[in-house]
């Protein structure tokens, strides 16, 4: 009997407890200047970028790969502000009228 293969949403849910207990580790040990940044296991290194307003970018690249911490703050410069802010803001605008 083979076990079923996680759904992605379960795959998200895992990831996620996954970085939120390792942020809290590394606050809990370095203090709060110290960041968690990313991790690496034998199949994997998940990269990890949190914004100021609590935005966290997760991505998951091969493990030989260098630190993709400026991709995900490209990203969320380019991406999330100049889109996603701007798409919520006019939903919001429109709930409202």
């Amino acid at each position: 009997m083979t076990a079923a293969r996680p759904s992605s949403s379960d795959d998200a849910k895992l990831i996620f407890g996954t970085v939120f207990s390792l942020r809290n580790m590394v606050r809990k040990l370095g203090g709060d200047d110290d960041a968690f940044v990313s991790y690496r296991t034998a199949q994997y290194k998940l990269h990890f970028y949190e914004t100021a307003s609590n935005l966290r970018l997760v991505m998951l690249t091969d493990t030989a790969t260098l630190s993709m911490r400026n991709v995900l703050h490209q990203i969320y410069i380019n991406l999330w502000v100049e889109y996603g802010a701007y798409y919520i803001y006019l939903w919001h605008k429109r709930q409202k009228a």
